[in-house]
């Protein structure tokens, strides 16, 4: 019972990648209501939701002036990375795995399956534009950019010896990798490309220069993992930034970072080595 929330979430985020929105909307308003009743979210979260969904549409509404608009999208980021940091209260997060060890050399890994950090795909994707693409063009950007973020991130990551070739299969990996997709990949990629790449890109008129802040703040909100996770994560920004610029799809980046994810947790140490941090 506990899984259904978060796998009418899933199945949402699912449907607006393929324009049922109709669908989707409806698998949402299931998550929440069951994830209220099981205690996963309150009152609170509730408000919090409404405040984040509310002022997504007044940033796009064009009937508003400009000031207003724009006053709508700080607010916006805000509320987003608020629900990037789990900070917007009224969320009791579930904690599926607790300093659980995917191989014998790792860092203990703790696994939160959250309703919080998912709505900012599930809020923001519904004022996204579509655009209309070859599904094999499509997959033939993905192989190539996920190839490109491999090379560049996990060989520094083994020099540095932040991980190591590890080889592995673990029943955990299939719930790891359906959050990964669906909850992790899906908000951030929406946030920072979806959301502030393109907006800064708006503003600055300068690509570079949105790219650039953009991927910063993606190396920065993964602080935690220490100062070369952050500079990895900054690398890995650019590479998926860069992936969406050239293509206009946030599947892209999105399937990418997901796939460089998958290869570490199934072919290197997970999250890291011992000691590493």
């Amino acid at each position: 019972m506990q899984l259904i929330p978060y796998a009418s979430l899933a199945l949402a985020h699912f449907a607006l990648l393929i324009g049922q929105r109709v669908v989707a909307l409806v698998l949402i308003a299931i998550s929440v209501t069951l994830g209220f009743s099981l205690g996963r979210i309150d009152i609170l979260g509730l408000v919090g939701l409404g405040f984040f969904a509310g002022f997504a549409y007044c940033w796009k509404n064009s009937r508003l002036l400009k000031w207003q608009n724009a006053l709508a999208g700080v607010f916006v980021f805000v509320i987003a990375m608020l629900l990037l940091s789990h900070r917007v209260p009224g969320f009791m997060n579930w904690k599926y795995l607790d300093a659980y060890q995917f191989s014998p050399s790792a860092l203990p890994f703790t696994l939160y399956l959250n309703l919080d950090k998912p709505f900012i795909f599930s809020v923001l994707f519904f004022f996204f534009t579509l655009t209309n693409r070859s599904i094999v063009n499509s997959w033939k950007a993905i192989a190539r950019y996920t190839l490109i973020s491999a090379a560049i991130l996990l060989a520094p990551a083994l020099i540095a010896r932040y991980i190591a070739f590890e080889p592995k299969w673990d029943v955990n990996i299939v719930v790891w990798a359906l959050n990964n997709f669906f909850f992790v990949c899906a908000a951030e990629e929406m946030l920072f490309r979806g959301f502030i790449q393109t907006e800064l890109e708006k503003i600055t008129k300068k690509p570079m220069v949105a790219l650039i802040i953009a991927s910063v703040l993606f190396g920065l909100v993964h602080f935690a993992g220490g100062v070369i996770y952050v500079g990895l994560a900054t690398l890995a920004g650019l590479v998926y930034g860069i992936s969406y610029q050239k293509t206009g799809r946030l599947i892209i980046p999105m399937t990418v970072h997901f796939l460089v994810n998958l290869l570490h947790i199934l072919l290197f140490t997970y999250p890291a080595l011992k000691g590493s941090l």
